[in-house]
């Protein structure tokens, strides 16, 4: 009786696992494809990401210079001119800390709960460091514009 049956569908069978076995392999290599894109696309935004850290650091550098050339100047044309120089600065630094908030949201955890992502919290140091530069530089426009 099974050999009736095997000997009835022995075609149909061996069609069918030959059928299961390429679609299998086909599945397979698609899935490897895409697998591979997948993680060609988040090497190249870590990368570009690495590249803005290091711009940003750049320009954070640059801005402390300036905060700390701005100095008091009896002079009241010079005030207006650190006035300029500081309200600059703060305006790049509001450009910033709004970037710097777009990117720690998009590090943000899913989940409700504390973030345990590195790049989280080193996005959320560098949103502070960059609140308290801005901070220093209001109180410095204060004191240029006190005397």
């Amino acid at each position: 009786m099974l050999s009736d049956f095997i000997e009835k569908y022995h075609k149909n069978l061996t069609a069918f696992i030959a059928g299961v076995t390429i679609s299998g392999s086909i599945v397979w290599i698609v899935y490897d494809k895409l697998h591979n894109r997948e993680i060609a696309i988040l090497e190249r935004a870590q990368a570009d990401l690495q590249k803005r850290l290091i711009d940003t650091k750049t320009e954070l550098k640059d801005m402390k210079q300036t905060i700390s050339r701005v100095t008091p100047s009896p002079v009241k044309a010079s005030h207006s001119a650190q006035k300029q120089d500081i309200e600059a600065v703060i305006k790049k630094l509001d450009g910033e800390i709004k970037q710097k908030k777009l990117e720690l949201a998009s590090h943000s955890p899913v989940m409700w709960g504390e973030p345990t992502d590195d790049g989280y919290k080193r996005v959320e140091d560098e949103l502070h460091t960059l609140q308290k530069q801005k901070d220093d530089a209001r109180q410095r426009l204060i004191q240029v514009l006190g005397e």
